[in-house]
């Protein structure tokens, strides 16, 4: 058996670990009784479906036997500094917007999330940025607020 895709075999077993880790501590929990689900239910049934989705990366990352041209490929497959910074900038990102959803609220966090990664990041035109950013959060203000009944946080700038 051998690697094919180096980092897609990375990247599962790192789900894959997670995974195993979220098993071990919903197990820690009552899974069910007899009046149904308890507190370990939705943990477990998360966990099982991380657990999938690693296997269903792992799997095709491994090869039975060598094809020939893959050490080509594999040479060309390095990390690239552009991938790494489009990573830290989206982890950068998300955490200011962590940081400034209690000051500024969700509609306003998340606005100016998604409109700096559709414009800066994705090079979207501001236009689309703009219908795109708003669209979505809107729909899921309106999701999470309504129909889910989740509160979410309105920020010092909007009282209500």
């Amino acid at each position: 058996m051998w690697v094919h895709n180096k980092k897609d075999f990375a990247s599962g077993l790192c789900l894959l670990a997670f995974g195993l880790f979220l098993v071990f501590l919903s197990m820690q929990l009552s899974v069910w009784s007899r009046s149904g689900p308890e507190a370990g239910f939705f943990p477990l049934t998360i966990a099982v479906i991380i657990i999938g989705c690693s296997l269903g990366v792992i799997g095709p990352s491994l090869a039975l036997k060598r094809a020939e041209g893959d050490e080509k490929i594999l040479a060309n497959q390095g990390t690239s500094a552009v991938s790494l910074f489009r990573a830290s900038s989206y982890a950068g990102l998300m955490l200011a917007c962590g940081f400034l959803l209690e000051s500024l609220g969700f509609l306003i966090a998340s606005a100016i999330l998604v409109l700096l990664i559709l414009k800066y990041l994705e090079k979207q035109s501001w236009r689309m940025a703009i219908l795109l950013g708003f669209t979505s959060i809107i729909i899921s203000y309106v999701l999470f607020k309504y129909f889910l009944g989740v509160p979410l946080p309105a920020g010092l700038l909007i009282p209500w």
